[in-house]
C-alpha cells in the first residue's frame, strides 16, 4: 500500500509541475511596454490623460509609473486608475527651486489591465484654478497573450486539483487502516 500512496503523491507533483510548466511558457512571450501621455489644463483646476486601450488577446503587466507635475499652484493630488486599478494615488515630492513648482512621483506596482481597459491618470490642483505647465506620466510594464481558451485551460487545472485534494484526506484514511 505504500507503493500507492507515493504513486498518489507523485501524481500530484507532476500535476503540478504540468500546470507550472505551461504557464510557465506563456509567461516567457512578453513584449515590453512603455508609454507616456501628458495633459494640459491651463487656468483648470483638473485634468485628465488617456493612454491607448490594452490590444486585443493581451494583458497589459504593470510594473512602474513615473510622474512630474510642473504647476504655478499647489497640486491636490495626482491619481493613477483604469480597468481593475482603483485610483491609486501616487504620493509626490515636492522638488521646486524657484517660481514653479515641480513634483515627482516613482511607484513601483504589480497590476495588470484587459484588453480593451484604459489606463489614465488625473491631475487637481488644489485651492481652484490654477496653471499648469506640463503634467507628464510615464508607464512601464509588458504584454502578455491573453486568450480566453487559456483562461479555461487553467480554470479546468485548478478544478482538477482541488478536487484531488479534496479526495487525498479519503486515500490517506484508507491507506493508514490497511
Amino acid at each position: 500500500m505504500t507503493f500507492k500512496w507515493f504513486a498518489c503523491a507523485g501524481g500530484f507533483a507532476f500535476f503540478i509541475v504540468i500546470a507550472a510548466s505551461y504557464l510557465g511558457a506563456k509567461i516567457d512571450g512578453r513584449i515590453a511596454y512603455q508609454e507616456t501621455k501628458s495633459c494640459y489644463a491651463g487656468g483648470l483646476s483638473h485634468c485628465d490623460a488617456y493612454f491607448p486601450k490594452v490590444p486585443a488577446n493581451k494583458r497589459l503587466v504593470l510594473e512602474k509609473v513615473t510622474a512630474m507635475v510642473q504647476t504655478n499652484s499647489t497640486l491636490d493630488s495626482l491619481k493613477f486608475y483604469g480597468g481593475n486599478i482603483q485610483d491609486v494615488a501616487l504620493k509626490l515630492t515636492n522638488t521646486s527651486s524657484g517660481g514653479s513648482k515641480v513634483y515627482a512621483a516613482t511607484m513601483p506596482l504589480i497590476t495588470h489591465l484587459n484588453t480593451g481597459d484604459s489606463p489614465n491618470f488625473a491631475v487637481s490642483i488644489a485651492g481652484g484654478a490654477g496653471e499648469f505647465s506640463s503634467t507628464t506620466m510615464t508607464i512601464k510594464g509588458y504584454l502578455v497573450d491573453h486568450h480566453e481558451k487559456l483562461k479555461l485551460h487553467v480554470n479546468n487545472l485548478q478544478a482538477k486539483f482541488q478536487a484531488l485534494q479534496e479526495r487525498l484526506p479519503a486515500v490517506e484514511k484508507l491507506l493508514l487502516h490497511k
